[in-house]
């Protein structure tokens, strides 16, 4: 069963992300399209009436701060990365789901030995499939491969030698999906960059306007340049914060799985 599940997760891991990045392009696409747009539109001809009649101040709302493109996709990248960050954060919530160890019931002095510890493991996994929906988290993995390996070579020293490198895999692989995060937040300032480049570009296009007396074209093309920046710097420094704190979150649970090892397990073993 455990063969057979492993794959499947593996599967469903690689599907999320892709899922999730859909999503989050459809849905940012549907709030541009029945609310964000129609109201810049709204708002860009009440500017226009305003201006014949010889306003000097534009209105300026929400909308039409993310009305352009580059907007769109900084908003649709951001609700990617924090749906993945919302996933991770809750898988180490169900991690802290702890099953009542066997081993926990050892009375003080007593100790674990190599003949006693594969029937540790084996109670161990049973409180493990007794939580419903329980999966194999880092904990039980740990736990299991430590008792195995104790049973196996009847060496302390070789089974804290197994705990800290499955500690140390766990730590590069949370850190290898961290990685599209990570490009992520670079990213959402790079095409903000990108539409800077842009409005300024067609500023530069309409300079003749300006120099005929026409300023509409240039000033709007020189928001689009300054809103486009001025939404993925705000969005980039968002996105910074859950990034260190899920960082951090993994860092010390990690560490935490580690200590328990060694406080409850390696501390007690030994060798015959």
């Amino acid at each position: 069963m455990t063969r057979t599940a492993r794959p499947s997760r593996q599967k469903e891991s690689a599907i999320l992300p892709v899922a999730l990045l859909l999503g989050s392009f459809f849905v940012i696409g549907l709030l541009y399209q029945f609310w964000i747009r129609p109201e810049a539109a709204a708002t860009q001809a009440r500017n226009a009436a305003a201006s014949v009649e010889g306003a000097l101040v534009a209105e300026t709302n929400l909308a039409t701060i993310l009305v352009d493109a580059e907007q769109q996709v900084c908003l649709s990248l951001f609700l990617w990365a924090g749906l993945l960050m919302m996933s991770k954060f809750r898988e180490i919530s169900r991690e802290r789901i702890q099953p009542d160890w066997p081993f926990e019931d050892l009375e003080e002095g007593e100790r674990i030995l190599p003949d006693t510890a594969l029937d540790l493991a084996k109670a161990s996994a049973r409180a493990v499939a007794a939580i419903p929906g329980a999966a194999p988290t880092l904990m039980a993995r740990a736990v299991q491969r430590c008792l195995h390996r104790f049973h196996a070579t009847a060496s302390v020293q070789e089974t804290s030698q197994a705990v800290q490198e499955l500690a140390d895999s766990e730590s590069n692989r949370l850190d290898s999906e961290m990685a599209v995060i990570r490009y992520t937040a670079w990213a959402i300032p790079s095409i903000g960059f990108i539409g800077t480049v842009r409005g300024i570009g067609q500023a530069l296009a309409r300079a003749d306007e300006a120099i005929q007396g026409d300023v509409s074209g240039v000033t709007a093309a020189l928001g689009t340049a300054f809103n486009s920046t001025f939404v993925a710097l705000v969005l980039s420094i968002f996105l910074m914060l859950g990034v260190y704190t899920l960082q951090r979150r993994q860092e010390a649970h990690v560490l935490a799985v580690e200590n328990f090892c060694r406080d409850h397990l390696i501390e007690k073993m030994k060798s015959v």
